[in-house]
């Protein structure tokens, strides 16, 4: 989305599929409800792009680059033994 010109942000949330209770919208904002357990850790992957910075010529390149990702959902050893 441009307002006034400013460029447009790209956002890319990436959890375990078979974590994701819901995803829902309204006309500005995406929410999506991920299952987790209280006190252990999980992962995710963010990334960000602003059009105007040009690493990326198109949202069609940034939707590219995401969907190229290979993300490894498994807890780090050091995440599970650090709370114990």
């Amino acid at each position: 989305m441009k307002i006034l010109g400013l460029g447009a942000m790209g956002v890319a949330l990436l959890v375990n599929p078979s974590q994701i209770a819901q995803v829902t919208a309204d006309a500005d904002n995406y929410l999506v409800i991920v299952r987790v357990t209280p006190g252990q850790p999980f992962v995710y992957y963010m990334g960000a792009s602003w059009s105007r910075r040009g690493d990326f010529a198109s949202e069609a390149a940034w939707r590219a680059h995401v969907a190229a990702q290979s993300p490894d959902f498994r807890i780090p050893a050091a995440a599970r033994s650090a709370g114990h």
